[in-house]
């Protein structure tokens, strides 16, 4: 009888002990995991990322030789909203902008001297009438980037700061 009762024992010991170890494991894997994976938000990120834009933007116009090729940066807030944005434009997308409004005024698509909204240009037609401007003016960017280690640097910069900003959207969303 004593030694059933030695054997016994830790049984129901090694037993209890498994059975807590069961129970603290599924305990585990019951709990919800919170992973912290940055420390800025997409807001934040996109802000950052348009400060970036802004800042290679600037050392560009510095380095750059071809004036059509300029980019003009400008904050606009969106018709019925109160959120500022910086955008910014080539002068060749400007002047196509400014050369098309002048045509239509000039051939007459104009309604007692004001333009017609329905006729006035928008983006989309100037970016097809400077396709082949647009990809030369690209080319001349991308030449620059690569001879210029301060630009690459402002350039890749700004690549991972809107990544990002897209990356945490996403992951908001």
């Amino acid at each position: 009888m004593k030694i059933s009762m030695m054997l016994i024992i830790p049984l129901v010991l090694l037993s209890h002990v498994a059975s807590a170890k069961n129970t603290q494991k599924s305990s585990q894997e019951d709990m919800e995991v919170i992973q912290i994976i940055g420390q800025f938000s997409a807001a934040k990120w996109g802000q950052i990322a348009e400060q970036a834009k802004v800042d290679f933007y600037e050392l560009f116009n510095q380095l750059n030789t071809i004036e059509k090729f300029r980019m003009v940066c400008r904050v606009e807030k969106t018709i019925g909203s109160n959120i500022k944005r910086n955008v910014c434009e080539p002068m060749f997308f400007k002047h196509a902008m400014f050369n098309r409004t002048q045509n239509d005024i000039n051939n007459g698509s104009t309604n007692n001297g004001s333009i017609r909204i329905s006729s006035a240009p928008n983006s989309d037609d100037i970016l097809f009438l400077t396709t082949s401007t647009k990809e030369a003016a690209n080319a001349h960017m991308e030449q620059l980037i690569m001879e210029h280690p301060d630009l690459r640097e402002k350039f890749s910069f700004y690549a991972k700061a809107k990544k990002s900003a897209e990356i945490r959207a996403q992951m908001n969303n």
